[in-house]
């Protein structure tokens, strides 16, 4: 079978993360048991989370994650972090995707009061990787990277939301 060049194209652009394939029902059964995720998702712990290569702000990677994949069974937000595994499975999946390994926004902010830290999906915050091992002090950086290439390498650190980095979203069901 031969594949046109539209097609070839478009198979190209979805794989680059530039266009999406809308989740349907059958394609995501997220349980405690199975997880069957889309197409160029990875799961993990019963989640599905996807590398999103496009630099956007904090704000436009978390409506990118939620308008894009959120679906009335499942909700999709830049990735929370619980354990030292989940971590180590964001950064294995960072690697995998990004040679440079530079910064990559996941879910952590204190954009509604500073210092409150939460994570975009509304989960309690009970893990942490900061960079030097403390909460960073008050200031206009109210959003959180995890970068590998770095003297900080594998840790966080706040940053203003208005750079433009790749990110990492989490699929749920609701």
């Amino acid at each position: 079978m031969l594949l046109s060049p539209q097609l070839l194209c478009l198979l190209g652009l979805m794989a680059l993360g530039t266009v999406h394939a809308s989740p349907l029902a059958e394609e995501v059964k997220l349980d405690q048991g199975t997880v069957t995720c889309p197409l160029f998702w990875t799961s993990f712990n019963g989640l599905c989370y996807k590398y999103i290569p496009r630099p956007l702000s904090w704000n436009n990677a978390q409506m990118n994650c939620y308008e894009t994949w959120s679906h009335p069974e499942f909700s999709c937000n830049l990735a929370s972090v619980h354990s030292q595994e989940e971590h180590d499975f964001i950064l294995s999946l960072v690697q995998k995707n990004d040679p440079a390994q530079g910064p990559t926004w996941i879910g952590l902010n204190d954009n509604f009061v500073e210092d409150a830290w939460m994570w975009s999906d509304g989960s309690s915050v009970r893990y942490t990787k900061w960079e030097s091992g403390l909460q960073p002090a008050a200031s206009s950086k109210n959003c959180v990277y995890t970068i590998i290439s770095h003297p900080i390498g594998g840790q966080w650190d706040d940053y203003a939301c208005s750079f433009a980095y790749p990110s990492v979203c989490v699929l749920r069901t609701n």
